[in-house]
């Protein structure tokens, strides 16, 4: 056994009416997390005059607490094993009469510790000083179950009236000395712990549920408590004992509001070996007229029909239409002659083309007919006679 405790717990654990000396509380708790169990620490308590005067009991609960609320997780499972310890302080102090000095405070006291330790037995997940932070860095909160977060709520909260029943023994007479003060300064940190985590837990939940219906208890219970842990922390920052040793929370006069924020779609979760099928978007037409003429030309080439191959036999020559104005024979014209000739007239073809009408094409195929006589071309030359010259006398 360690001198350190043994000495600590004598200094600390007294019958003055005076709050526990904070460095006496401080070596129990570094020794007890340097041993990482409390076994010493109850067994050096068990040796106090705790059954004979009610003061020492009532400051060996107080230091109880603060060494499971600030001690290894170790003390309270020592704590756990000490419960038959703590009931049977409990029960004696009682039926001495809660009228009796600080025995009805013993007796509430053994109550609370009772159910701090139960409560621990039964979630592990938290530290003995019920902190959120410390939470938070080991377990996630969404891991736990919807059934069993309300358990762990509806748990705290019970812890939470525990603590009111005991600052309200404490508080009642309104003659609040020294040493009852230093009761109240871990009541009041685990009080608001409780409060912070309960918060936190209960908008996480809203956040889970699609009606406040499932909640509705539990968020009932939350605001009844919030009016009496108010009220708590206005009449303890009232006494200096305690607000000089600690901050005491303030709290608004209006509790936090829950409300259920609406839930955006979940994303589609797409199973190993079902690869969807995406539908590819056709592109948009282009803006640019040539594009789009470009664009309308592909398509019609690709609605139409493949080209059909060639013929792989010796394809049979037709003969062009017979009725073609190309393939029409020339006809055969023959020049007119020189000038030379006196007999040529330059009038007549003319006259005779407008005597004969013009032919109009044949359709079917024409019988080739000869060139007619009376073409230009085909024309005798005339003779023409020229007059004399005009030397010549004899000309009229």
């Amino acid at each position: 056994m360690s001198t350190e405790i043994e000495k600590a717990v004598h200094k600390a654990v007294n019958s003055k009416a005076k709050q526990p000396k904070r460095k006496h509380v401080r070596t129990l708790i570094i020794e007890v997390w340097n041993e990482n169990s409390a076994r010493s620490y109850f067994a050096e308590v068990a040796k106090r005059p705790i059954d004979t005067n009610d003061i020492t009991a009532f400051k060996a609960l107080t230091v109880t607490h603060k060494v499971l609320q600030e001690g290894p997780k170790q003390a309270l499972i020592d704590g756990y094993y000490k419960l038959q310890w703590i009931d049977g302080l409990r029960d004696y102090w009682l039926r001495q009469g809660a009228d009796r000095g600080y025995s009805g405070l013993v007796a509430e006291y053994g109550l609370f510790l009772h159910d701090k330790v139960t409560f621990h037995h039964r979630h592990t997940e938290f530290e003995g000083d019920i902190s959120f932070e410390k939470f938070s860095k080991i377990h996630k909160f969404e891991e736990f179950e919807f059934e069993k977060c309300v358990e762990m709520i509806s748990n705290l909260l019970d812890l939470q009236d525990s603590v009111f029943k005991l600052q309200n023994s404490i508080m009642e007479p309104r003659n609040v000395n020294d040493c009852k003060a230093g009761a109240l300064i871990p009541l009041v940190l685990e009080s608001y712990a409780i409060y912070s985590i309960v918060s936190q837990f209960i908008s996480k939940l809203v956040a889970r549920v699609d009606t406040m219906e499932q909640l509705k208890f539990i968020i009932e219970r939350f605001y009844t408590q919030y009016t009496t842990l108010r009220d708590f922390y206005i009449n303890a920052n009232a006494i200096r004992s305690v607000s000089s040793v600690i901050a005491v929370p303030n709290l608004p006069v209006d509790p936090p509001q829950f409300t259920i924020t609406k839930k955006a779609d979940p994303k589609p979760r797409i199973r190993k070996g079902n690869t969807p099928v995406v539908s590819r978007r056709e592109a948009p037409p282009p803006q640019n007229e040539f594009l789009t003429q470009a664009v309308s030309f592909q398509q019609q080439q690709q609605q139409q029909p493949p080209p059909q191959p060639f013929a792989t036999a010796a394809a049979v020559q037709q003969p062009p239409p017979k009725n073609s104005f190309f393939h029409q024979p020339i006809p055969q014209h023959s020049f007119p002659p020189s000038p030379a000739n006196n007999n040529w007239n330059p009038f007549a073809a003319q006259q005779q083309q407008q005597q004969q009408p013009p032919q109009p094409f044949a359709t079917a195929a024409p019988v080739q007919q000869p060139p007619p006589n009376n073409s230009f071309f085909n024309q005798p030359t005339p003779q023409h006679s020229f007059p004399p010259s005009p030397a010549n006398n004899n000309w009229n």
